[in-house]
This record gives C-alpha cells, structure tokens and sequence, in this order.
C-alpha cells in the first residue's frame, strides 16, 4: 500500500515528524502492528541514539494512493479481462 504526504499535524518550533519536509512524496507502507493510528514505513529507516528503526507516518498525516495504477496493473487486468 502506498501514501502521500499532505502535512504534519503535529509540527512546531521543537518538535517535527521526519517527514515534515517531504510533503507530496509517497512512500510504501503497512499498518503499524501496535499503534492503528500509525502507518509503518517498508523501506524508510530513521536513525536515533537508539540505532535505526521503521519509520513511521500519521494517518492523518498522508493519504492513500492507489497503487495500482501506478504501477500499471489496471492496464495489464483491463487487456487480460478484455481478452
């Protein structure tokens, strides 16, 4: 599944999601198993003191693209289903 950012909610002066400045782009995604409110990043690691973990992006913070069409399979099952 694939979002595209839109904005960050929470954003201020001390605290940013990582994505704050990369409004519009798109990024693959699965739900957060612990958190609903959370989608989790396949691909995009953040580093912290920690090490480097999923990233992950608010609901409310992206929207959900069909990815289908980007990628081609709605051309690819309308010639199949034509026949």
């Amino acid at each position: 599944m694939r979002v595209r950012i839109i904005g960050d909610a929470t954003a201020n002066d001390i605290m940013r999601w990582w994505y704050a400045e990369r409004v519009g782009e798109e990024f693959e995604v699965e739900q957060c198993p612990k958190f609903e409110k959370y989608w989790r990043t396949k691909e995009e690691v953040v580093w912290t003191n920690n090490g480097g973990h999923t990233a992950h992006i608010l609901k409310s913070d992206c929207e959900l693209i069909d990815d289908t069409l980007s990628h081609g399979t709605y051309e690819v099952t309308k010639l199949i289903s034509e026949g």
